[in-house]
């Protein structure tokens, strides 16, 4: 609830009582009431434009800030990543790890009014599972393939029916949910109708998209979790490189900063500075090495480069403190439950050169290697951005030490994944950050055979049944010695390497409360949005 500070309540009540000394009673007799308090509101910057306001299709970091304020899942990623219940009561989940049984809250209702039932988890899941919907998230609901069997036991229940075990199938349950009624004349999930007026059920309904400006939501007074703190919440679209100076004029409260930004907001003295607020980010850098049709399909090139990498100069000059980013080891990250803590071996580029000696690659007179004929040149796609620019810099000039030529080529968001997504994937190298979740699961994606984002092209059909064998086993420790065994075969193979694992940030003005009941969160920036409040009489500290 917003906490309204003890000097402004004082005031009221002297204004009230002067009024009534000075006139007695207003004009129908009536005492005079202070004036209501000015409404609440907290604006969040996004850097970009979301892409979408429907949760069965938001994957862009800003619609899905977005859509965490407007629709609730059947469950939500507590704190350490273990699942809790959202929309869902309790979900059981039968011995044999094949049966989930959703039993939903009573009493929740969408931003409309009507009631939320099983039939709007099924319509849900139904249109995730149907091929041309093409929902991104449709991987989650498939068990080696094959979709699980739906059916409504009544109208708060759901089962779900496994073709086999699925461990991982808990993060399908994450998915925001929608009300079938909105859908009742076209029953087309892919409406832009709903997408322009969205009627979900989470803390905050929609009240206007601006294009290219703001979204604006309003408080949902009936929210089951409770009546959030702030009567509305606004994001607003601010250039990453806006961002601070949007922050000092007053036109956002909260946003993410860069690592360039952290840095700044720590040398400034000023009082009205924002609070930086810290939190584990839940996310690894990665250097995806692409081996179908690549010299890097050569394992000595890759154990190589791997090898002259020095991972904590990347987290320095990359990111600009040691503190901002840890060198990377595991290739799940901090927040994992399969993480392990462990120091990446100091770069050899001694070790590097006499791998490469032996592999054929000659070092010529200009600095570089070769062999046959063909210059050990490789390209680095990376997204252009301050951040990425810097250590695709750094990369190329450690690579160098030991021969190699990479050629940096910055790229714009959409060409980037277009190139990785496209049959051709013209690239050698390429740096992506991973934010994948906290069940290990999902890193099947990155690494199997058939894995969605498997850009690299890695095949190795060990590490294919790995994955399946931990998926469809139930104990947490024979699970996690299958990981250990997956992130060994990475270390060992290097279809890709994890660089650094960058530390969450917000910068938040000083009058935002609730921070830590909120539960600061990479992507959705706060995990309860419902629990945040303002505070204007908050003394602001240096």
């Amino acid at each position: 609830m917003l906490r309204k500070p003890h000097g402004r309540r004082i005031r009221w009540a002297l204004a009230g009582a002067a009024a009534l000394l000075a006139g007695g009673c207003g004009l129908a007799g009536k005492p005079v009431s202070p004036p209501p308090p000015p409404p609440t509101e907290i604006a969040i910057g996004l850097t970009s434009e979301p892409q979408t306001l429907n949760p069965i299709f938001a994957e862009d970091r800003s619609s899905l800030a977005v859509v965490h304020a407007l629709f609730d899942s059947v469950e939500s990623e507590g704190p350490g990543g273990t699942p809790q219940p959202d929309l869902a009561d309790r979900v059981t989940v039968s011995p044999d790890g094949t049966t989930y049984t959703i039993h939903l809250r009573p009493g929740v209702k969408w931003h409309d009014g009507k009631p939320v039932t099983a039939g709007d988890v099924m319509f849900t899941y139904r249109a995730i599972l149907e091929p041309q919907v093409e929902s991104p998230y449709r991987p989650l609901f498939l068990v080696d393939g094959e979709p699980p069997r739906l059916r409504q036991v009544d109208e708060q229940t759901v089962e779900i029916r496994l073709p086999q075990p699925s461990a991982g199938f808990v993060n399908a349950l994450t998915v925001g949910i929608l009300p079938e009624h909105a859908f009742s004349g076209s029953r087309d999930v892919k409406d832009p109708h709903f997408n322009d007026h969205p009627i979900g059920s989470g803390p905050f309904s929609f009240v206007q998209w601006k294009g290219g400006q703001s979204i604006e939501l309003r408080r949902f007074d009936d929210y089951f979790a409770g009546r959030p703190g702030v009567d509305k919440l606004t994001y607003r679209i601010v250039p990453e490189s806006n961002s601070r100076s949007a922050f000092a004029g007053g036109t956002i409260d909260v946003f993410v900063p860069t690592p360039a930004d952290v840095v700044k907001i720590r040398e400034d003295t000023s009082s009205g500075k924002p609070d930086l607020i810290r939190y584990p980010s839940e996310s690894v850098v990665t250097l995806l090495m692409h081996q179908r049709g690549s010299v890097l399909s050569d394992r000595a090139v890759r154990k190589a480069l791997a090898m002259v990498i020095d991972r904590a100069e990347v987290a320095v000059k990359g990111f600009g403190g040691a503190d901002l980013a840890a060198p990377a080891q595991s290739l799940f990250p901090p927040g994992n439950w399969a993480h392990e803590d462990l120091n990446p071996p100091a770069p050899d580029p001694e070790a590097a050169k006499k791998l490469l000696d032996n592999a054929g690659y000659v070092l010529g007179p200009s600095g570089w290697r070769s062999k046959d004929g063909k210059m050990l040149t490789l390209q680095l796609l990376y997204i252009s951005d301050r951040t990425t620019e810097k250590i695709a810099q750094d990369l190329a000039e450690q690579a160098a030490a030991a021969g190699i030529q990479l050629q940096p080529k910055g790229v714009d968001r959409a060409t980037f994944y277009q190139i990785l997504d496209s049959p051709q994937k013209n690239f050698d190298l390429a740096l992506n950050t991973y934010l994948l979740g906290p069940d290990p699961d999902a890193f099947a994606d990155l690494l199997t055979s058939r894995g969605e984002y498997n850009f690299q092209e890695y095949d190795h059909p060990q590490v294919d049944r790995w994955f399946k064998q931990a998926r469809e086993t139930q104990d947490p420790s024979a699970r996690l010695a299958v990981y250990r065994q997956i992130d060994q075969a990475v270390r060992d193979e290097v279809p890709l390497m994890p660089l650094v694992y960058p530390e969450g940030f917000l910068a938040v003005r000083h009058t935002v409360v609730n921070l830590e009941k909120a539960g600061p969160a990479s992507v959705v920036l706060f995990r309860h949005l419902d629990q945040l409040g303002v505070n204007p009489g908050r003394t602001v500290t240096p």
